[in-house]
């Protein structure tokens, strides 16, 4: 397991359970085991077929010069390194391994019975989990174990509606694969993306409603001044990008490098019979469910709270319509029993990427802000955020 082969466990996000991998509390999601034709098109009698997907490009910066660094088993480690935790990590929250490419990843996520929110979704929590792992465990890999320094990856994914999957090729030298602008732009992205990077294109960041504090803007190359707002531009299609910081947007996910002993943040939804289920900001939740907040701790550290403060900060069109993008919750929202339990009752109304802040004061002049990230979404909504392009 990946863990194992890249550092010690004590230190490691991706632990075994009972021999089953988990990646930093994420709840697994598999769905693809072999790599090449995706799984809905196994059956080439569909073809061709037009199908959404999101696409993931991820590729080594500056492989091409390690042969003339390093000798070629030296080179192999590396580059296998990089691309097994990219195809573990990518399989583990549901994605489908397409095609290796020399030093590269082409995968999709996204498949005939799952929404294109959470094919999205499954495409940032994979990709920000690649880098967090490049950044904080492999570089220490590269240079405890192999001796060199370590390497950066890049990763560019787009979304689209119009997307036609086909044969490619001739006879037995064939590949079923998609004909699409946003599975082209996926590599084109990778190549604006600046070092350990995610640049994500305008589908992206619109379909789901991403806050404004998680992207920005990138730069010319060689310039400090002057901005590089589209990754194409051509006619009256202008198509935007911009970088994702996964750092920050992994700082928001309640359970990523959560730890015993201290103050923790959980979330669940209210399933029709009343039963409660775990959220874990892995998948979108529909408007007007039903959703509870609460604190969990030891009862020992629980009675060391001395007040807690619910803030919630919305993202998006919607909540910026009806002027409800950051507030903290009143206090006659609260019974009794909810605040001897330190739990929040809220109602999912808007699309977007939002969080629920909680200030929590306790013994010893302690302050602590906990962040909960939550996904809510319409997805016959969110088609109308689609930039598509018309032919000439």
């Amino acid at each position: 397991v990946i863990h194992s082969r890249y550092m010690d466990s004590s230190q490691s996000i991706i632990v075994p359970e009972n021999e089953t991998l988990t990646i930093a509390k994420f709840p697994p999601n598999r769905f693809s085991e072999k790599i090449g034709t995706h799984p809905d098109f196994i059956d080439e009698s569909l073809l061709p077929k037009t199908q959404y997907i999101c696409s993931i490009f991820l590729d080594i910066k500056g492989s091409t010069r390690l042969a003339l660094k390093y000798d070629l088993e030296t080179v192999q480690k590396i580059k296998n390194a990089v691309l097994s935790t990219g195809i573990e990590i990518i399989r583990y929250f549901g994605g489908h391994i397409h095609r290796l490419q020399g030093d590269a990843i082409f995968a999709f996520t996204g498949h005939s019975k799952l929404l294109k929110s959470d094919a999205i979704i499954q495409a940032i929590n994979a990709a920000s989990v690649i880098q967090y792992m490049n950044q904080n465990i492999l570089k220490k890999y590269f240079e405890n174990v192999l001796g060199v320094s370590s390497l950066k990856i890049r990763i560019g994914f787009g979304d689209d509606d119009e997307v036609l999957w086909s044969k490619y090729g001739i006879d037995n030298i064939n590949e079923v694969t998609v004909t699409s602008l946003h599975a082209d732009l996926s590599s084109k992205l990778q190549n604006k993306a600046s070092e350990n990077s995610i640049m994500v294109g305008e589908n992206v960041f619109s379909y789901l409603q991403l806050p404004d504090d998680l992207l920005s803007d990138i730069y010319i190359k060689g310039s400090s001044e002057e901005k590089d707002y589209y990754i194409m531009k051509h006619n009256s299609f202008n198509y935007k990008m911009k970088n994702f910081d996964w750092s920050k947007y992994l700082e928001r996910i309640a359970h990523f490098e959560s730890y015993e002993g201290d103050f923790q943040i959980k979330c669940y939804y209210l399933s029709e019979n009343e039963r409660r289920i775990p959220y874990y900001s892995e998948k979108a939740l529909e408007k007007d469910t039903d959703i509870v907040y609460q604190i969990e701790a030891s009862q020992s550290l629980l009675h060391k709270i001395n007040s807690v403060e619910w803030t919630v900060s919305n993202s998006g069109i919607e909540a910026s319509k009806e002027e409800e993008l950051d507030y903290v919750v009143p206090k006659e929202a609260f019974t009794d029993e909810d605040n001897a339990v330190f739990r929040c009752k809220r109602h999912t109304a808007f699309n977007g990427l939002h969080y629920m802040i909680c200030k929590i004061k306790a013994e010893g002049n302690i302050t602590k802000n906990k962040y909960f990230s939550l996904y809510v979404n319409d997805n016959d909504l969110s088609k109308s955020y689609l930039k598509k392009a018309e032919l000439e």
